[in-house]
């Protein structure tokens, strides 16, 4: 059973967790790792929709890597609350706690009887968290969203990729993840806020608004040009500065980025004196209308190393920005992450051994850690209702019979 740490930031701080997929699950993943509780509420299990599902023996079995990855941690209740009993318990469960998330469709949990209004009655301390794709008001409100939805609304999809090709995805769900770590951030700042304010609140998160919030120089284009000019997706080299982006060597790929006061240094650096001279990169808006020209000349120099790290270790030592491209087998064993703790392996009953990324928050007076391994549907059902609302293991046996709990067999 995983439990609580007691010296991390949230020790005491008791989750209830209604959520499903991505977005929901990073917001308490986030929790959890500083020390919340989090139960985990779940509906009767159907079959996760994320793959790839995994065990000792092949591919295909009852417990999903995906799952494992963003529950950790966590302590499972499988409860239908769509029958009064279910309901009434899961009520019970939200009167004893600090915090609800849930990253249904706006609307689902008020039909549910499991509103922030109805709640509130129950528990006028609560923290209730709500992450959708557009948030819970608006003429879009409704409107099913994920994370592709909201990349693509927020205006992120648009500059991603090369400018001559259909806009591209990032190898990750971006959308998603930004979406929980936002609203990880909120449930901090809204229980500092109860502690002085001696009330809770709802937290209306929307993906598209999180992902809006990260533009940067597009957006910054846009405004001073006073919408005459577009941003443009920028393929591999950035579009205002150079040399800035990805470059080929023997054996792989480096990014590598020069920024103004550090042109005639990096020219040097990389036995190149004669690009000070050449009007095709000076001043610096020629560089940066001629990029494309840099990189040949770049790569040449790169490629004339037996390997990429050759290169790299004279351009780390002259102090240029640089770094290889790596896989993400590549970056979970780089030393940086070794030293750091950035990966903790957890045993999981099913799965084995897997190292799992911590949250990447350092405290000097609190701990971050996973308690444990993501829980088997359920698992928690007697424990949990028995230590907080007093439940014998007859009667969890009878709502067990009843189908109103669930358990995931171990086996």
């Amino acid at each position: 059973m995983a439990d609580p740490m007691e010296d991390g930031a949230l020790a005491g701080v008791r989750v209830i967790d209604f959520t499903n997929y991505i977005a929901g699950p990073v917001v308490t993943r986030f929790l959890a790792d500083m020390g919340a509780e989090v139960i985990k509420v779940e509906l009767p299990p159907r079959e996760n929709p994320i793959p790839p599902r995994f065990t000792k023996e092949g591919p295909m079995a009852s417990v999903g890597v995906a799952f494992a990855l963003w529950n950790r941690g966590k302590k499972s209740v499988c409860l239908d609350f769509h029958k009064p009993q279910g309901l009434a318990i899961a009520k019970e469960l939200v009167r004893r706690a600090d915090v609800v998330v849930e990253n249904f469709s706006p609307g689902v949990m008020h039909r549910a009887g499991l509103g922030y209004e109805e709640l509130r009655k129950v528990n006028p301390r609560l923290v209730m968290v709500s992450v959708s794709g557009c948030g819970q008001t608006g003429p879009l409100a409704r409107r099913p969203g994920n994370d592709h939805v909201a990349q693509a609304l927020s205006g992120v999809m648009d500059l991603t990729g090369y400018p001559d090709r259909a806009p591209a995805l990032p190898g990750y769900f971006i959308a998603d993840n930004n979406g929980g770590v936002h609203g990880a951030i909120a449930v901090c700042a809204a229980l500092f806020r109860r502690e002085r304010a001696g009330r809770g609140q709802h937290i209306d998160i929307s993906m598209v608004e999180a992902l809006f919030h990260l533009h940067d120089m597009g957006l910054v284009e846009h405004l001073a040009s006073h919408g005459a000019c577009a941003p443009q997706r920028m393929g591999s080299h950035h579009p205002s500065t150079a040399p800035c982006g990805v470059f080929a060597a023997r054996d792989g790929y480096v990014v590598i980025t020069a920024l103004v006061h550090h042109w005639e240094h990096f020219a040097k650096t990389i036995g190149k004196p004669e690009l000070l001279s050449d009007p095709r990169f000076n001043p610096s808006w020629r560089r940066v209308q001629n990029r494309l020209e840099l990189v040949p000349i770049i790569e040449d120099w790169l490629k004339s190393f037996p390997s990429r790290d050759d290169a790299l270790k004279i351009l780390n030592a002259n102090h240029i920005l640089a770094a290889p491209v790596l896989s993400v087998a590549q970056a979970m064993e780089q030393e940086q992450f070794k030293q750091r703790g950035a990966l903790q392996h957890v045993e999981h009953p099913v799965i084995g051994d897997v190292a799992l990324p911590v949250t990447p928050l350092k405290f000097s007076e609190s701990a971050t850690q996973i308690t444990g391994p993501a829980p088997l549907i359920g698992e928690h059902n007697l424990s949990v209702l028995s230590n907080y609302l007093g439940y014998s293991a007859e009667q969890v046996e009878e709502l067990t019979r009843q189908g109103i709990l669930v358990r995931e067999p171990a086996d």
